[in-house]
C-alpha cells in the first residue's frame, strides 16, 4: 500500500496498471526459485463422479433385529431379499450427499431400503401423547355397601 500511495495511484485502474509493469516483475525477480525437480506431480482433475463420491456426510448405524436402520427420526428398512443384507445388530454405514439423497453400505456393498411408516398413527399421537381413555363399560355394577352420613355426624351403612 505505501508503494501505491508514494507512486500517487489513486483508483484500481492505475494500481492495476502499476502492479503489471513494475511491481509484479519486481516481486518475481526477488522470490523465485526453481524447481526441486522437473517431474509435475500434480494429479489430473476429479471427474464430476469421483466428487460426487467423496462429498458425503457419514455416520455409523446399528441395524435393528428387524432390519430397521434409525437415521433423522426416519425409519430405513432394509431389503430382505438383497445378496448383501446386514444380520441383525451389525454396523451399517448411512451416508448423505449434499441433496439429500441417503445411501446405506455394509461392509462396501449398497444396501437397498425404502422409508418405513407405522402402519397407523391416528390411534396414538406418539411417545409424548397422553394415555387413550379406557372403553366405557359395558356392564353396571352395583357396590355392595354404600355408607352415608346422617345427621348427627354418624356413619352408617344402608
Amino acid at each position: 500500500m505505501k508503494k501505491l500511495r508514494l507512486a500517487g495511484i489513486v483508483n484500481y485502474q492505475q494500481a492495476n496498471r502499476y502492479l503489471e509493469e513494475h511491481y509484479l516483475a519486481q516481486h518475481n525477480e526477488r522470490y523465485a526459485r526453481a524447481a526441486a525437480a522437473e517431474a509435475d506431480y500434480h494429479r489430473r482433475r476429479p471427474t464430476s463422479r469421483q466428487l460426487d463420491e467423496v462429498f458425503w456426510l457419514e455416520e455409523e448405524r446399528v441395524v435393528s433385529e428387524d432390519w430397521v436402520v434409525r437415521y433423522k427420526n426416519r425409519l430405513l428398512q432394509l431389503e430382505r431379499q438383497s445378496q448383501q443384507w446386514a444380520p441383525s445388530q451389525s454396523r451399517v454405514r448411512v451416508r448423505e450427499n449434499q441433496a439429500g439423497e441417503i445411501a446405506i453400505y455394509y461392509r462396501g456393498h449398497r444396501l437397498p431400503f425404502h422409508d418405513w411408516q407405522p402402519a397407523s398413527t391416528s390411534l396414538g399421537g406418539g411417545r409424548d401423547s397422553a394415555p387413550s381413555p379406557a372403553p366405557p363399560s359395558t356392564t353396571h355394577v352395583e357396590p355392595l355397601l354404600q355408607l352415608r352420613i346422617t345427621p348427627g355426624n354418624r356413619v352408617g351403612s344402608k
